[in-house]
């Protein structure tokens, strides 16, 4: 970010390219450190809540479109605050208040309040002219002269002193009285009962970008539907067919740097310089950060950038990418040999083994006391595919012993033989994954058929302790694992069901939901073991 002595406004740009926010600072939350939601609430998508600059009096994230700002109705421990509260700043008790508020359905940035003194100043200045940009992916082609026939007392086209075109649309709005159990909604009224509303609208390709001067409840939402031009995916006022999530992102967002605000011009000097970056289609560069005097400068510098490619774009290819399995489930392991061995004992196979934290559990008794094993002997499988992890598990075999064996395997876990690439976002977030997800480094990895492992490593008379940890992995492998021949009643299957991270939509075969409990259903007829299970809480007190 370029820093200026004269700079008085601070602009936090988000350039959709791809399937990823490219940022340049900060910490992804998502997987073992994501927090972990209940399972009563709705699930939350496998996109992770990005941490773009903070100091001690505020912190800016990215959050992801399905994520509500702050606890409400049936979402609680699955909000942004208390994600953020948990994952990142490891206190559920502290002050923590989102400044700007998106829709739950709204991706984008948000500035967080971490003191009240801090949300009290800026909280003003939202109130006194906050800049913000968003960019939306809309049904059918824009028609600025269509919208103008629909409204023309509302509706206008001006050109700017800049000589760009926009169209403002200043439609009143009016929330409805909200009813019991459905999603609040807003509809136009220009009878005079509803507010003023704002918005200033400019095309760039198959995308617009939506300025506000006003910030009324879901009004750029209602303006574009009420235009005849609704977002994509929006379930309220628009269609939510054949779209994953709704095409309006919050890309731009400006705060007045209040010297009196306590480390407020700290918050600037922290945020990063400028840095390339490589556009979607491999031409020209772009900055991330910017800090401008006003809004026209803004508009100059980032508009190529927010319009490489729209959101609607970036989840079309998610969905692609996701659709990529490398190979096919392999349940038959009718040419896999048993161990040779008589003497039965304890196998723990540790899917998603991080650094051996749930070995360490697993000796503390979390999975069954160690006692209760056929002959107190065991056998523990660690397998891992971040390789960030090979020295601790290395380390964890160097303490193997006769009758307590330790294995690590530098493998990704699945549900059939391949070569593929690993999404690895790095030790600090312990988290490695099939699925693409943002600000990753791929490696390459081999994967390994768990069910042929399970059949490899195992006798009759063992007590099998399957834990599965893999981040989405689940939803592919366990309809596969119902269908092999290595389940009895003397396995338990710990299962980490990763619904706070998007659920089936993880699936890289496209599993439903309904396929993914049916096969739970048969496992757990054949005898194994299903408790409910999430390895954070044995984080949390298994070391």
């Amino acid at each position: 970010m370029r820093t200026s002595r004269s700079s008085s406004r601070i602009v936090f740009a988000a350039v959709v390219v791809a399937v990823a926010v490219v940022v340049f600072v900060g910490v992804v939350y998502s997987s073992r450190q994501q927090h972990q939601c209940s399972c009563q609430e709705p699930p939350i998508p496998a996109e992770a809540v990005q941490v773009l600059a903070e100091n001690a009096s505020a912190l800016v994230v990215r959050k992801p479109a399905g994520i509500p700002c702050h606890p409400q109705g049936k979402y609680q421990q699955c909000s942004l605050t208390e994600i953020l509260r948990v994952s990142h700043l490891k206190d559920t008790t502290c002050y923590l208040h989102p400044v700007n508020r998106l829709d739950r359905q709204t991706s984008g940035i948000v500035l967080l309040a971490k003191t009240r003194k801090a949300y009290m100043a800026l909280a003003q200045e939202h109130g006194a002219g906050l800049r913000k940009l968003y960019v939306a992916g809309v049904c059918g082609s824009f028609d600025a002269s269509a919208a103008i026939e629909r409204w023309p007392q509302w509706v206008e086209r001006r050109t700017t002193a800049k000589g760009d075109e926009e169209v403002v649309c200043r439609l009143p709005l009016r929330v409805e009285k909200h009813r019991p159990n459905q999603p609040l909604t807003v509809v136009v009224d220009t009878t005079g009962a509803g507010k003023s509303a704002e918005t200033m609208i400019r095309q760039r390709g198959d995308s617009l970008l939506c300025r506000l001067e006003t910030g009324r409840t879901h009004q750029i939402r209602v303006h574009l539907s009420a235009m005849g031009f609704p977002i994509l995916g929006d379930p309220v006022y628009g269609t939510a067919e054949n779209e994953d999530v709704m095409q309006l992102h919050a890309s731009v967002y400006s705060v007045k740097l209040d010297q009196s605000l306590d480390a407020g011009k700290a918050l600037a000097d922290i945020l990063p310089r400028p840095q390339p970056v490589e556009s979607a289609e491999g031409s020209g560069t772009l900055e991330a950060f910017e800090v401008v005097k006003g809004f026209s400068p803004m508009l100059r510098s980032l508009v190529a950038a927010l319009f490489l490619a729209s959101s609607a774009q970036a989840a079309k290819s998610l969905r692609e990418r996701l659709r990529s399995s490398p190979c096919q489930c392999q349940a038959d392991t009718s040419a896999i040999a048993r161990p040779s061995r008589t003497k039965p004992k304890c196998i723990f196979i540790d899917l998603g083994a991080a650094d051996g934290n749930s070995y360490n559990a697993f000796l503390q008794g979390k999975y069954g006391q160690i006692k209760d094993c056929p002959n107190q002997e065991y056998e523990a499988y660690l397998v891992e595919a971040n390789p960030f992890f090979q020295k601790e598990l290395n380390n964890k075999a160097a303490k193997s012993a006769p009758g307590k064996e330790i294995f690590p395997m530098m493998n990704g876990a699945w549900m059939c033989e391949a070569d593929t690439t690993f999404h690895v976002v790095g030790k600090a977030s312990a988290a490695s994954s099939l699925a693409p997800q943002g600000n990753a480094n791929d490696v390459q990895v081999h994967l390994i058929n768990v069910i042929s492992l399970i059949k490899s490593k195992t006798i009759p008379g063992d007590k099998v302790l399957l834990k599965v940890d893999i981040e989405g992995a689940e939803f592919d492998l366990i309809p596969c694992l119902a269908r092999s021949d290595v389940l009895s009643h003397d396995m338990t299957a710990f299962v980490e069901e990763h619904y706070f991270l998007g659920g089936v939509k993880r699936s890289l075969t496209g599993v439903t939901d309904k396929e993914y409990n049916d096969a739970k259903q048969v496992m757990m007829s054949k005898g194994v073991k299903m408790p409910k299970y999430s390895s954070v809480t044995l984080l949390e007190t298994g070391n």
